[in-house]
């Protein structure tokens, strides 16, 4: 039954990783070729943030759900992409079409979000409930 229930909530958490690098490894190639902002308008880092809390284990996850984050993505964009480019720059694409990365890069990128998060925080921007 627990099989059937987690199937039924749609992608596994490992195929969220697997989403959310391939998203990620696509930025990256479109950087070489165009801007920091062009790369990472608010729209896209919403999307990030809202494939990477899928790709999070569950508990981990809720954790970060329950920071206003979106709010902060909004108030502060520059900030926060500074914040994802420096964790992309650990990722290497190499020829032909393979990519490094290390172990905890997911778990990287939610912390730029959180940092990120607080930042504003400190700054003055409610993001915490």
């Amino acid at each position: 039954a627990a099989h059937r229930n987690s199937e039924s909530q749609g992608l596994g958490e490992e195929k969220w990783r697997l989403l959310l690098m391939v998203l990620l490894v696509r930025l990256k190639v479109k950087r070489e070729s165009s801007s920091l902002r062009e790369m990472l308008p608010m729209r896209i880092l919403m999307l990030i943030w809202k494939v990477m809390l899928k790709a999070l284990p569950p508990l981990e996850s809720a954790n970060l759900g329950r920071m206003k984050t979106e709010e902060a993505i909004v108030k502060r964009t520059a900030n926060l992409q500074q914040h994802i480019e420096r964790v992309c720059s650990l990722m290497k694409i190499q020829e032909p079409g393979e990519v490094t990365y290390p172990s905890n890069f997911i778990e990287r990128l939610s912390r730029a979000y959180i940092n990120h998060t607080f930042e504003c925080a400190k700054a003055g921007v409610k993001t915490v409930s």
